[in-house]
């Protein structure tokens, strides 16, 4: 038909929001995709000082040229107070 529509004060407010709501979804799709995929992130590692020390910068640095974006948080440890810190959960790796 002829007939024309137009959106209301409320309908415009309505969309405005909606819009927002639209953006920040995308935001935390990206954000949520990105942490799963170890795109960023940080990973808590507890390391004995002779590991640490000896072998571990070789395999930190081919992490990092993998996953530039994901942060590694380094505990040295002696390998009991590692075991300890996995199991209560102060570190995701050991």
């Amino acid at each position: 038909t002829n007939k024309n529509s137009e959106v209301t004060d409320a309908g415009n407010i309505v969309l405005e929001y909606a819009l927002k709501m639209n953006t920040l979804l995308d935001e935390m799709n990206t954000t949520l995709n990105d942490l799963t995929s170890l795109n960023r992130g940080q990973i808590n590692m507890g390391l004995p000082p002779i590991i640490g020390s000896l072998f571990f910068p070789r395999v930190m640095a081919k992490f990092h040229r993998a996953y530039p974006n994901v942060e590694l948080n380094l505990a040295e440890y002696g390998g009991a107070r590692v075991v300890k810190s996995v199991e209560e959960g102060e570190v995701e790796l050991g």
